[in-house]
């Protein structure tokens, strides 16, 4: 911070924010001109939000928030980032060419510290299903391939999967 408008030692008062702690407020006199002042001053963490550490096997999985599209400044494994405490959180850690991991949805506690989340990535193939009809389909034992509009992809883990399949006149396949 440069200020260039403050008569010299005239008290300055600073307030310092950072998400994720609580504001701080710091008063000093302004140097004289010509001259800087240095200003350390620690934080306290918030309670109103906690930190999160995502970690993958391998490392550089993408974290996404559950259901929403990637930011602009992409996430990767491992990361901290602050979420609002009280409240649900649903993340996703994805890879070209692993099965995604949806992490179980979790609520914070107010004053919580901090918390890991993740696991192992899986390798998987992407597989395309289609329809000569409309409808929804479900793989079972896939909690990221739910629900998902006809003509469809996700990858999976090599084996064997079930689907399910809603048409928009209620018919079910199965």
């Amino acid at each position: 911070l440069t200020l260039t408008a403050i008569a010299p030692e005239s008290r300055v008062a600073i307030v310092l924010r950072r998400t994720g702690y609580r504001p701080a407020r710091v008063e000093l006199p302004a140097p004289a001109a010509g001259s800087a002042a240095r200003v350390v001053e620690p934080l306290e963490r918030s309670d109103e939000v906690v930190r999160v550490r995502f970690v993958s096997t391998p490392p550089g999985a993408e974290v996404t928030r559950t259901g929403q599209p990637p930011g602009a400044d992409r996430t990767y494994t491992p990361a901290e980032l602050f979420v609002d405490a009280g409240q649900v959180q649903r993340f996703t850690l994805t890879m070209p060419g692993r099965v995604p991991l949806v992490i179980e949805p979790f609520t914070p506690a107010r004053g919580e510290r901090d918390l890991e989340k993740g696991g192992a990535l899986v390798a998987g193939a992407p597989l395309r299903i289609e329809a000569t009809l409309d409808g929804m389909v479900t793989v079972e034992g896939a909690p990221h391939c739910q629900g998902m509009a006809l003509p469809a992809a996700c990858v999976l883990a090599p084996g064997s999967h079930a689907f399910d399949y809603a048409g928009p006149d209620g018919s079910r396949i199965h």
